[in-house]
């Protein structure tokens, strides 16, 4: 007998940000679609295009009662795309929030619910279920990496009296990179696996989840040629690329041929310029590399101040950076293999 998958119905209020930011992302995409078409603004249009249709999917299957999860980039995404499992990262917001309105307002109200040292990203998505202001998902895949703050959040839902009930795995990633450490991994991997088949009612097609790798290994590679043009002076992008290549490939493109295509396109566009030699940043002199995470909204006040003032570039960033093989996807257990030791 199947297991009865957990799948609450709805309320206004849980759905009522989504539908605000997917207003908002409406009015984002006929502003870039209106503003021209060199390779940057190209990006930024698919990307959002596909935030768009992401929350859609999400809308829909919350009101009509079809599975969907919560999870996020460092879980193997793939795996997602080849169950035909929409899925949303509830941080997410928090990353590209500079773009919607009331942001700041959310921020402040983030605050009197945690503690100021708490990570901005994490604080609002915690606040998020704690206001019942996101939509309840089938199951959810917890982030127990690359942060200890995570934890809290998934805490945070565990204690929540309407997300109680939600199903809840974590794969919980090894300390070390040694063959040990790998085939633990390997192993959380397919619990995680056979958790979504479980929760979701939805069998993986080992087939199709070869397609969505082989797929996926495309946007890399190209990715990772991208990179190395990046290190050509001048630097032929500024910083803004680097943080939507990383959101294509790793979040809402995985997998997609149309994320492939951008990536071919900003190749093509980068091969250009360093022939050219021209670059984002005319008269180059300082290059920067940017460690850790960063606001959306710095990609539009400091990154063109430095540029403009400084002749200074970001050539790489912590999200641009490209450390990943591409998945052997000879057998089964080679593929997992792979996507465990990239996530």
């Amino acid at each position: 007998m199947a297991k009865k998958r957990y799948c609450p119905v709805p309320t206004e209020r849980q759905l009522s940000k989504f539908e605000e930011e997917l207003e908002a992302w409406e009015m984002v995409t006929h502003a870039l679609t209106s503003t021209g078409t060199d390779v940057e603004n190209v990006l930024a249009t698919v990307l959002a295009n596909a935030n768009d249709e992401k929350l859609r999917e999400i809308l829909k299957c919350a009101r009509e009662g079809d599975p969907f999860i919560l999870s996020y980039f460092a879980c193997v995404p793939e795996i997602y795309r080849a169950m035909d499992l929409p899925f949303f990262t509830p941080i997410a917001s928090a990353f590209v929030g500079s773009l919607l309105p009331g942001h700041s307002d959310e921020i402040d109200e983030s605050e009197t619910m945690f503690a100021k040292d708490y990570c901005t990203a994490l604080k609002i998505g915690a606040s998020r279920i704690e206001l019942d202001l996101v939509p309840i998902p089938t199951a959810a895949i917890a982030l127990l990496h690359p942060c200890d703050g995570t934890l809290v959040m998934h805490q945070v839902m565990a204690a929540n009296e309407n997300w109680s009930k939600v199903p809840i795995f974590g794969c919980d990633p090894p300390y070390w990179d040694d063959e040990r450490s790998l085939n633990y991994y390997i192993s959380e991997i397919k619990r995680m696996i056979s958790f979504l088949e479980e929760h979701t009612d939805i069998k993986l097609d080992m087939d199709k989840l070869r397609e969505m790798v082989e797929e996926s290994n495309k946007q890399y590679a190209l990715w990772l040629e991208y990179n190395q043009l990046r290190r050509a002076v001048p630097c032929p992008h500024g910083y803004g690329i680097t943080v939507q290549a990383f959101a294509s490939a790793e979040h809402v493109l995985v997998a997609d041929p149309r994320g492939t295509q951008v990536f071919r396109e900003l190749v093509a566009d980068a091969e250009k310029l360093v022939r050219a030699k021209k670059g984002k940043v005319e008269n180059e002199k300082i290059r920067i590399f940017w460690f850790d995470i960063c606001p959306a909204d710095l990609t539009f006040t400091l990154f063109p101040w430095l540029e403009e003032e400084w002749n200074a570039v970001v050539a790489m960033d912590m999200y641009g950076h490209t450390p990943y093989e591409l998945v052997d996807t000879s057998s089964e257990e080679v593929m997992i293999r792979g996507l465990a030791e990239r996530a």
